[in-house]
């Protein structure tokens, strides 16, 4: 299990920098090699996890609140495009697709996997306020990103999420002093993104060092960062990443994280219970 979730936060990371990498330079540097935006979205993340998970927690802190702020004035500030018609049918293609073939769907809330791991290195009693502080914010933000997209595009699924909801912050303006507010967005999509595969790579480096016991987490950091880096490469374009993503959340994230490791949580408890009887 230590080896399947090294690589799916590996592969998370991968297609993170990959995409945002990609996106940027069809957004604003079509001349810049994509080996270079690349480097530029592997090295901060590195140089975070060189202090460890406190540094990474506070980062998170401070750009998370950001993050769902954006989304918030996203989604208010962008209502002038809004057709409300586009929000029927609302079961779309019926109550079979929605509610039995969409449950696959829930791989979009695949980061639950980063809860799996995070206890360890968390005051005690908090991790149930933490999760369902993370959950709350993750379900929101994702919520109202769906209904920027489906109220505002006849169908969502012609166009790339990130450039449609990048096209809805270049309608958005601030008075008459602020016409442009779309690099502000950009900017803080950048800061989470280094925030979130900082914890990606916090978390290989942990585990992997749990499984072969060694001490020094410098050279696992740098493999690390090498590995990820050449692997970011592998892609052309962004229509590769995502290809590769919706066939790599529906067949290996959902039954690993919704399944699997739902399966080993719920036998550790049984286990744990039991002992915890025989001790009495």
């Amino acid at each position: 299990m230590g080896i399947i979730y090294i690589l799916f936060f590996q592969v998370f990371n991968v297609l993170c920098i990959s995409y945002f990498a990609n996106a940027i330079k069809l957004i604003y540097f079509n001349k810049t090699p994509i080996i270079i935006l690349v480097l530029l979205f592997t090295i901060p993340p590195i140089l975070i996890n060189k202090y460890r998970f406190k540094t990474i927690a506070n980062l998170n802190m401070i750009f998370v609140p950001f993050v769902v702020l954006d989304i918030i004035i996203l989604f208010f500030g962008a209502s002038n495009e809004y057709v409300l018609q586009n929000i029927f049918p609302i079961l779309g293609f019926g109550e079979k697709e929605t509610f039995l073939y969409g449950i696959t769907n829930l791989f979009a809330f695949s980061g639950l996997a980063y809860l799996f791991f995070i206890n360890p290195f968390i005051k005690e009693n908090k991790f149930k306020k933490i999760s369902i502080i993370s959950i709350i914010l993750s379900g929101t933000y994702l919520l109202l990103s769906i209904f920027c997209l489906i109220l505002s595009f006849p169908s969502i699924t012609m166009y790339d999420q990130l450039f449609s909801l990048y096209a809805l912050t270049r309608r958005i303006a601030l008075g008459s002093f602020l016409q442009r507010v779309d690099a502000i967005f950009i900017l803080i999509w950048i800061l989470n993104n280094f925030c979130f595969t900082s914890i990606g790579i916090f978390y290989i480096t942990t585990i992997f060092q749990k499984l072969t016991n060694i001490k020094c987490s410098t050279r696992i950091l740098y493999s690390t960062a090498a590995i990820t880096f050449s692997l970011c490469l592998a892609f052309n374009n962004i229509a590769d990443i995502k290809k590769f993503a919706m066939y790599f959340y529906k067949f290996f994230s959902f039954p690993l994280i919704f399944i699997i490791s739902f399966l080993i949580l719920i036998l550790a408890n049984i286990k744990y219970d039991r002992k915890k009887k025989v001790q009495q």
